[in-house]
């Protein structure tokens, strides 16, 4: 069928839901000395001397001014690197579930799983990109308990990356309950789309 206006939103490759990558049987998703050599950086970034950066990176991002350039920090969350699961130092479930997705975001950037789709060098097609681009992703939590609800009344639907619990999570009430410590999110992806005229296929 002929379409006058096609609008192609898929630029990186991938469907709106893809099971490409499963933590379980990556090596290095349980082994920080494994994903030491997908991101040697981690030696620089992963010490207590890059604590003042990330002190600066969760204020900025807080007040809703996250720069692009804080790339080895996780806001208020924590240290981004090593790209795996193990945390450490940070007891706020709530902050180590985002830190969590924070760093496998990562991982999949580093990977080339994931790519850069916005910005006017991506607009139809999408890029490698070695580092997140945070300004790319909000996230939304939808489980235990739905941050973007009638319920909650806070009048927002998702946080940027890094953002401080205090502001998304305890004006709705808190999010963690007695036996349901596993959150779930939904992760939202800014997307260039490429408007071309002629027909899609």
């Amino acid at each position: 069928m002929l379409e006058i206006l096609y609008i192609d939103c898929h630029q990186d490759g991938y469907m709106d839901l893809d099971l490409m990558y499963l933590s379980e049987v990556d090596p290095t998703w349980n082994n920080d000395l494994l994903a030491l050599m997908l991101s040697p950086e981690a030696i620089l970034f992963a010490t207590p001397l890059a604590q003042p950066w990330c002190a600066s990176d969760c204020a900025l991002i807080s007040a809703d001014a996250a720069p692009e350039s804080t790339f080895g920090c996780a806001g208020c969350d924590g240290h981004l690197y090593p790209f795996t699961g193990n945390i450490k130092g940070q007891t706020d479930n709530v902050a180590q579930s985002s830190l969590i997705a924070q760093r496998m975001i990562s991982s999949l950037h580093r990977k080339g799983l994931a790519k850069k789709t916005m910005g006017e060098n991506n607009v139809c097609e999408a890029q490698y990109a070695a580092f997140t681009p945070r300004s790319q992703y909000k996230f939304s939590m939808i489980y235990p308990r739905a941050e973007a609800s009638a319920e909650t009344g806070t009048g927002s639907c998702c946080h940027p990356m890094g953002q401080s619990t205090n502001l998304w999570c305890l004006p709705a009430g808190g999010r963690m309950r007695p036996g349901m410590e596993d959150a779930v999110y939904m992760l939202w992806q800014f997307k260039e789309c490429c408007l071309t005229l002629g027909t899609g296929d």
